[in-house]
C-alpha cells in the first residue's frame, strides 16, 4: 500500500512529464505543500469542486498536448 504522496513520487520518477492531479480524502495540514514540492500539477481535497476539477483536467491535458506538439 502507498499513500497519494508516495504514488506521486513514483509517477514523477517514472513519468516526469505526466501532470498529476492529486485528490485527498484525508488531507494533512502540510499535504498541499508537500504535493507541490513533489511536482503535483494540482492538489484538491475530496469532494472536489466540479468546475475546478474540470478546469484542472483540461489544463493538464492542454499542457501535455502543448509539450508534445513542441517536440
Amino acid at each position: 500500500d502507498m499513500d497519494g504522496l508516495e504514488l506521486l513520487a513514483a509517477l514523477r520518477r517514472d513519468q516526469p512529464e505526466l501532470p498529476v492531479l492529486l485528490l485527498s480524502g484525508t488531507p494533512a495540514p502540510d499535504s498541499s505543500r508537500r504535493a507541490a514540492e513533489r511536482g503535483a500539477f494540482v492538489y484538491m481535497t475530496k469532494p472536489p469542486d466540479p468546475e475546478r476539477l474540470e478546469q484542472s483536467v483540461l489544463a493538464a491535458a492542454e499542457g501535455r498536448r502543448s509539450r508534445s506538439d513542441s517536440r
